[in-house]
C-alpha cells in the first residue's frame, strides 16, 4: 500500500505578467465523479495512484491567455517520502523529441540546412549503412521528424547511473544497448515511430552548429521558453538530482537504481516539470499566432503542426482532430519508471501537462485529462482528443 498522499498548494504561474485567482475547481477533479462510465471515475484521486501503483504526480494547466495553475500529489520518493512539489523534475522522456524537434526547425530558419535535405550529405562523423531506396528516396529531416523515413530503434531502455555512456556514434552504430540505426522500409510510404531516427537529428545539430546538445537547446528553446526548471543534460548535475522524482515500479515501489541515464537525448533525455511544458506549449501557441519575438516564425510554426501523407504526426508532435490542421498537438513520454503526457489546443489557449514516477502513470493520467476537461467544459473543443496517446517506453 502506497503511503499517506501529500497534496501540494495550487500555484498559480503567470507566464503573460497577469494576475488572476486560480480557476480549476481541484476538489471537483480530486473528488469521484458521478454519473461518468470511466473504469476510474468512481475513485478519488488519491485512491486512483494507490491502485495503479504512482506515488507522485505533478499537473500544469494552461487555463487561458497564458496562464498556467499547477497542482501536485504524492511522493517524489517513496523511500525518503519527500513531496512533490511544481519544482519537481520528472523525465520527460519521448516529449522531448518535440524539443529537438523545435531546434531542428529553428536551424532550417538559420540556414543551417532544410527540411528536404539528405541527412547522408549532412552528417559528418557518421553515415546511414547502404539502403535499397536510396537513390530515388533520401532520407531527410521531415522524415525523421515525422517517423515516416522507415527508420528503426523504437526507443531506448537508458543507462544505470554511473554506467559507461555510448557516443552517439555508437549508439547510431549499434554498439549501445539497442541495435544499429538502419532504414528497413521505404522513405515516405508508412509511419514507424523511431526514436532511432531522432538520435541521428541530435547529431545533425550538434555537427551543423558545432555546439554541445544540452548547451544548444537552453539557449535555442529552454532559455526562450522561460522554462527554468528543465535540462537536457545526462545524466543531470547535482542539483538537478537533488531535485528530481525517483523511478517506481507498477506497484509503486523504488526501482533499483533512482532513474536510468539517456545519451539519447534528444529522444529521450529531457529533465523538466509540466509547468515548464506547458511554458513550451503556450509558446508554440504563440508561435502560431504570429506573436512577435516568438519561439518560430508561424510558417515553422504551422508547417510543424500539419499533417503529414501519412500517420497521427506533423513534424515532432502528434496530431488529433480532424483535417490537415488538427486542434490538437500532443506528445506522451515514458521512460524507466516514469509515465507523462502533454497536450494544448493550437487555437484556444488550453492544454495540459501531467508527470508521474511510475511505470502505471498511463491510466492516472487519462482519467486526469479526462476531469479537467469536464470541469472547465472543454469536451465540445477537444472531443474524443482529451484522451492521451498510448505512452508505453517511447
Amino acid at each position: 500500500m502506497l503511503p499517506r498522499i501529500f497534496v501540494c498548494a495550487v500555484s498559480l504561474l503567470f507566464v503573460l505578467g497577469h494576475c488572476a485567482q486560480a480557476q480549476l475547481p481541484w476538489e471537483q477533479i480530486e473528488a469521484p465523479q458521478a454519473g461518468q462510465d470511466r473504469e476510474l471515475a468512481a475513485l478519488t484521486v488519491e485512491a486512483i495512484m494507490a491502485k495503479l501503483g504512482v506515488p507522485g504526480v505533478s499537473i500544469a494547466v494552461i487555463t487561458g491567455a497564458g496562464l498556467i495553475e499547477s497542482r501536485c500529489y504524492g511522493m517524489a520518493d517513496v523511500e525518503s517520502g519527500a513531496p512533490v512539489t511544481p519544482e519537481t523534475r520528472f523525465q520527460a522522456a519521448s516529449i522531448s523529441k518535440t524539443l529537438c524537434a523545435v531546434a531542428v526547425m529553428q536551424a532550417v530558419e538559420r540556414g543551417l540546412f532544410s527540411l528536404d535535405d539528405d541527412v547522408q550529405n549532412l552528417l559528418k562523423s557518421w553515415r546511414l549503412p547502404e539502403y535499397k531506396w536510396s537513390k530515388k528516396h533520401p532520407v531527410t529531416p521531415a522524415l525523421l521528424l515525422s517517423h515516416t523515413a522507415g527508420a528503426t530503434v523504437h526507443g531506448f531502455p537508458g543507462y544505470a547511473p554511473g554506467a559507461p555512456l555510448p557516443t552517439v556514434q555508437d549508439i547510431l552504430n549499434g554498439k549501445g544497448n539497442t541495435g544499429k540505426v538502419e532504414i528497413r522500409s521505404q522513405p515516405g510510404k508508412a509511419f514507424h515511430y523511431a526514436g532511432g531516427g531522432i538520435t541521428m537529428l541530435q547529431l545533425l545539430l550538434t555537427e551543423t552548429t558545432g555546439r554541445d546538445f544540452p548547451e544548444l537547446l537552453e539557449e535555442w528553446v529552454l532559455a526562450p521558453c522561460g522554462m527554468k526548471h528543465s535540462s537536457f543534460a545526462q545524466p543531470p548535475s547535482e542539483e538537478v538530482a537533488a531535485l528530481s522524482a525517483r523511478a517506481h515500479n507498477l506497484k509503486g515501489a523504488r526501482m533499483d537504481a533512482p532513474w536510468h541515464v539517456y545519451p539519447e537525448m534528444a529522444a529521450a533525455g529531457l529533465w523538466t516539470t509540466p509547468t515548464d511544458l506547458c511554458r513550451f506549449a503556450v509558446a508554440a501557441q504563440a508561435a502560431l499566432r504570429g506573436d512577435a519575438d516568438a519561439l518560430l516564425t508561424r510558417d515553422s510554426a504551422e508547417r510543424m503542426l500539419t499533417r503529414g501523407p501519412v500517420g497521427p504526426v506533423g513534424l515532432g508532435f502528434f496530431l488529433k482532430g480532424e483535417g490537415e490542421q488538427p486542434a490538437i498537438f500532443e506528445h506522451s513520454g515514458g521512460n524507466w519508471g516514469f509515465q507523462c503526457h502533454f497536450f494544448a489546443h493550437r487555437s484556444a489557449g488550453l492544454g495540459t501537462a501531467i508527470m508521474t514516477n511510475s511505470e502505471g502513470g498511463n491510466k492516472l493520467i487519462g482519467e486526469l485529462n479526462a476531469r479537467i476537461a469536464q470541469a472547465l467544459a472543454w469536451e465540445k473543443l477537444m472531443g474524443d482528443d482529451k484522451k492521451p496517446a498510448a505512452s508505453g517506453r517511447r
